[in-house]
């Protein structure tokens, strides 16, 4: 069986491939079932507020599974995503519905690399660099940090209950579960001005598991 990311190396179908993922532009029904895929199965329960003053660098190491909506001016991205962290390094794979490659993202202390079916983009700032690709912002900066329901640290921002306003972002967490002794959101929703973007982690691996 071929994994996931030996799919980048493959171009994806036209019908499939708008600038390697780059939004595209649905209405009716097809929007309607693109969402319905992407966040079906979501559990519905009251939101749950960040313990302030916890400790989020506990969790170091974490592996998550899941899925990815974006919506900005009308347009959007619905797909699968595979986040490895660790304190030095990010991999974030995003697949089409169907599960095919559309681009490969990682961080390390040299800076970050894109890599899409057609291509392979670097640069320094990981926002700045999934927007002029994919065409929307991905806050890599914080997003470790509000992953986890927390705050990142030395960026101030405001906490209240189950949601956070830092770095111009205004962060909210959903479906909480235990993970291996850690209570840590099942879904994650940014947003900045008219960008949305909502990550539903399927499953969590922390720790030793990530590895």
């Amino acid at each position: 069986m071929r994994s996931r990311s030996s799919t980048l190396k493959r171009a994806l179908p036209i019908s499939l491939r708008i600038r390697a993922g780059r939004f595209v532009r649905a209405s009716g029904k097809v929007a309607v079932a693109a969402a319905l895929f992407a966040l079906a199965g979501c559990a519905l329960m009251p939101p749950a507020p960040p313990v302030v003053g916890a400790k989020p660098v506990t969790v170091k190491v974490f592996q998550i599974t899941g899925r990815i909506s974006v919506i900005q001016d009308g347009a959007g991205f619905f797909g699968g995503l595979h986040w490895r962290h660790r304190p030095s390094r990010d991999v974030i794979l995003l697949f089409t519905p169907l599960g095919q490659g559309v681009a490969r993202l990682t961080r390390d202390p040299t800076g970050v690399t894109l890599t899409t079916a057609d291509q392979r983009y670097v640069a320094r700032d990981p926002a700045q660099l999934t927007e002029k690709v994919l065409g929307w912002r991905l806050p890599l900066g914080g997003l470790p940090y509000w992953i986890l329901g927390f705050p990142a640290p030395g960026g101030g921002g405001i906490v209240t209950a189950g949601r956070l306003v830092q770095d111009g972002w205004r962060i909210e967490w959903d479906d909480y579960r235990a993970v291996d002794g850690f209570r840590l959101p099942g879904e994650v929703t940014l947003q900045q001005g008219k960008l949305r973007v909502k990550l539903v982690i399927d499953r969590w691996r922390i720790g030793q598991k990530a590895q």
